[in-house]
């Protein structure tokens, strides 16, 4: 059994002891092939019939309107607030965010010196925005693409329909609260990280994102299988120090990101450690509970330490009950399959 759980996404920040992680097998960390069609980013501005819906309903029902358009989130509430106040001031308040532009200043346009690239990828009816800070060849904008697509199935057609974490799926319904920002590593991973954090950090702090729903997800896209980042132990061991790190830095300065930004690994190898002495059966029932913690691609989320804080030990112990209740319903083999199908199943050619 393992020792203590992170619950997907990012939902505790608790870390998972080190003696508690299996050596990794020597399968690469990116192991999967997506070829996707690169989509031009969204614009608001294109005068189609649901545009023409949503105006009708600003005058009609305006916090259904600025429901549809942007979630359910901060937005809604203050709409709510308004009509309570007075008709037109929620008919203005929807229209405006009807009709603003959504070609909006990136959350995340300079890292540690680099320019990054943004881009918005439609799936489905969701429109993800993600920003990467890969080099501007065709092929790095199809990985980083392809990323981006698998991290957010990931969440959506994994995570919230298993109930793994109950805060993804507000994050996933509502309009850009998920942010995705693909990196390479180059040498200053851990510092780019802490400047996404410190990036996210000033946006709550500003009212751009909503703490309740906002969450990052930080992808690591290994330049090849044989870089460090995919290898799990390394990967995690780099985790540890990193967190590590970071606590010192925060107990030191009470503005440090630490502070305010809790972080969580996920990694396409996770595993957790078996007893030596358990049976066959505690094992692969062991292996089912580590595809909690398996994603596309090495990821570090990022998610307000305050929601955390709010929700209790309480809840997040029982988010760790719920979750072994869950995983121990099916085999490693069926939950493999689900897998699959759930973050490439509708990427592959």
């Amino acid at each position: 059994m393992p020792s203590t759980s992170v619950t997907a996404p990012g939902a505790t920040g608790k870390r998972v002891a080190h003696e508690d992680v299996y050596e990794p097998t020597a399968q690469p960390a990116v192991t999967k092939t997506t070829t996707a069609v690169v989509h031009e980013p969204e614009r608001r501005h294109h005068f189609g019939i649901r545009t023409i819906i949503l105006v009708i309903l600003c005058f009609l029902l305006p916090p259904l309107a600025v429901g549809l358009e942007e979630g359910f989130g901060h937005q809604l509430f203050l709409n709510i607030i308004l009509l309570i106040l007075g008709w037109i001031p929620a008919i203005v308040h929807a229209l405006f965010l009807i009709s603003a532009d959504d070609d909006d200043e990136s959350l995340y346009t300079n890292i540690d010196g680099h320019q990054l690239d943004q881009s918005c990828v439609k799936i489905g009816d969701s429109s993800i925005p993600y920003h990467h800070d890969l080099s501007d060849s065709p092929r790095d904008h199809e990985l980083a693409l392809a990323a981006a697509i698998a991290t957010y199935q990931w969440a959506a057609n994994f995570v919230v329909p298993h109930n793994l974490c109950p805060w993804a799926e507000r994050s996933v319904q509502t309009k850009h609260a998920m942010q995705i920002v693909v990196l390479r590593d180059n040498g200053t991973l851990e510092s780019r990280l802490e400047k996404v954090a410190a990036q996210f950090q000033a946006n709550l702090k500003a009212g751009k994102t909503d703490a309740n729903t906002a969450i990052v997800f930080c992808v690591v896209l290994p330049p090849d299988s044989n870089h460090w980042t995919s290898d799990f132990a390394f990967f995690y061991d780099w985790y540890l120090n990193m967190e590590d790190d970071w606590f010192d830095h925060a107990d030191e300065d009470s503005s440090h990101v630490g502070n305010v930004v809790t972080l969580a690994p996920f990694h396409p190898q996770w595993q957790f450690a078996t007893d030596a002495a358990a049976s066959n059966d505690d094992s692969s029932q062991n292996d089912s509970f580590a595809i909690e913690k398996q994603s596309p691609y090495p990821t570090i989320s990022m998610v307000s330490t305050k929601v955390i804080e709010r929700a209790g030990e309480a809840a997040t112990r029982q988010i760790f009950e719920t979750n072994q209740e869950t995983l121990a319903s099916k085999t490693m083999h069926e939950w493999n399959e689900i897998y699959e199908q759930a973050v490439f199943g509708n990427v592959r050619e």
